[in-house]
């Protein structure tokens, strides 16, 4: 790559991502965002070197206590704060692309009106950094084979937020199923419907009841009745999951097919709508957990229009997506979420 065209794709970069920044870093009261900044408000007083206590003092990983730490060093301000957190997720979303030759406006497109940018960066940030830091990690291993790079990254991912430990795990079972496709000759998209059965089985019989074992945040969610509700297995993010896996499935050429980048994506669609059935008991897990799966929405998506779509029918399918995720992402799942993000912080330490 000659250093004009690093330059210029890193321009590029901030001028797609910069006000969508902006718009991170400026934000009010939105939920949790109030108990982040008392991290960097009070990070004389917090434990940054025991990460167990830290978990206890803040219920969070202590990647982000280093993460304020650092920024508290040059400023308090919760506007770079959350702008710099947020540039980060932006960074790591724009490398993924690179590496799978996908318009980085693509990736945007379908990143954008989703939940993945509303909720998990005005709300859920320590999640949605730590997805976008272990997908680029595994897209990394894929095309480039850096394992000793990769898993440092899943490390840095895992700081912010354990759910990358489950994104690890089961993207190394991926590798297994992969392999018994190719050798078995069984069409990899059909053997994935026979591993959403077995997923539903094993995370409603024996996987949830496990973790609520483990976990006593996952306890008390359990006991509270704002978070242990069960959700229908037939809602409106079951049907867009299952649709997306039938588009992608259907639509990939045979060229694309061959692509484990798009098998890998393909797989984590179907992992995540195992999840949302698997865990349909367990509403907060439903939803949170199986978003860090069907993230994969951003990557696979773009690597289906870009091969498959022509440039006249994108110019009408795409607004029309992002009109209509917009709507359901702001109007159906966070409804509150604009509401609160005038809300003012308080920029007090607390006593």
């Amino acid at each position: 790559m000659s250093k004009t065209s690093f330059k210029l794709g890193n321009l590029i970069f901030l001028v797609l991502s910069l006000p969508f920044v902006l718009f991170v870093g400026f934000r009010g009261g939105t939920p949790d965002t109030q108990i982040y900044y008392n991290v960097l408000a009070n990070i004389d007083k917090l434990d940054l070197l025991n990460p167990f206590v830290f978990y206890q003092q803040t219920g969070m990983e202590i990647g982000f206590g280093w993460y304020a730490w650092a920024i508290s060093l040059f400023t308090s301000s919760n506007v770079l704060l959350f702008s710099i957190f947020s540039i980060l997720n932006f960074y790591f979303l724009y490398k993924s692309s690179r590496l799978l030759k996908v318009n980085y406006l693509f990736v945007l497109v379908f990143y954008l009106p989703s939940a993945y940018f509303f909720l998990q960066q005005l709300m859920q940030m320590r999640q949605g950094l730590a997805i976008a830091i272990t997908l680029y990690a595994i897209v990394r291993f894929i095309y480039k084979r850096e394992l000793l790079v990769s898993f440092l990254l899943f490390v840095v991912g895992f700081l912010f937020h354990q759910t990358a430990l489950f994104l690890l795990v089961f993207s190394v079972f991926f590798y297994f199923a992969d392999s018994f496709s190719k050798r078995s000759r069984i069409d990899f998209f059909l053997l994935n419907f026979f591993f959403l059965v077995v997923f539903i089985i094993f995370f409603k019989f024996f996987l949830l009841d496990f973790l609520i074992g483990l976990s006593p945040r996952l306890q008390a969610y359990a006991s509270s009745d704002n978070f242990s509700s069960s959700v229908s297995v037939i809602n409106p993010q079951v049907i867009k999951t299952i649709l997306i896996i039938f588009f992608v499935g259907l639509c990939a050429g045979p060229a694309l097919r061959r692509k484990k980048a798009y098998r890998y994506f393909l797989y984590l669609e179907f992992l995540s709508l195992a999840i949302r059935i698997g865990f349909s008991d367990f509403a907060i897990m439903s939803g949170r957990l199986s978003t860090v799966f069907s993230h994969a929405e951003v990557f696979i998506l773009p690597l289906v229009f870009r091969d498959r779509i022509s440039a006249v029918a994108k110019l009408f399918i795409l607004p029309a997506y992002i009109a209509l995720q917009s709507v359901i992402t702001l109007q159906m799942q966070a409804p509150y979420l604009l509401e609160f993000y005038s809300k003012p912080l308080s920029l007090m330490k607390n006593v």
